[in-house]
């Protein structure tokens, strides 16, 4: 049974991690962007879009409050 459609990425996601809590899910796609959404409603809390290589990997830190991602950050002097 679906409960849930996450909408927002525009290219396949590679990762999809639940945080320690289960009210988030963060999601890292080919689209360059990583996304954490509410994972009750689906509604997208934030994302960040700033890549120069797509995330494949997303995970949340045991108490929650940190994310990392294996994407290659664009740097802010970069012209992009």
């Amino acid at each position: 049974q679906l409960l849930l459609t996450l909408a927002g990425h525009g290219a396949p996601v590679q990762s999809a991690q639940f945080s320690p809590d289960g009210t988030r899910i963060a999601t890292a796609g080919f689209d360059t962007t990583v996304r954490v959404w509410d994972a009750a409603s689906g509604q997208e809390l934030y994302a960040i879009s700033d890549f120069l290589t797509p995330g494949t990997l997303v995970a949340f830190s045991p108490d929650g409050k940190i994310l990392a991602t294996d994407g290659e950050e664009v740097p802010r002097d970069s012209g992009r």
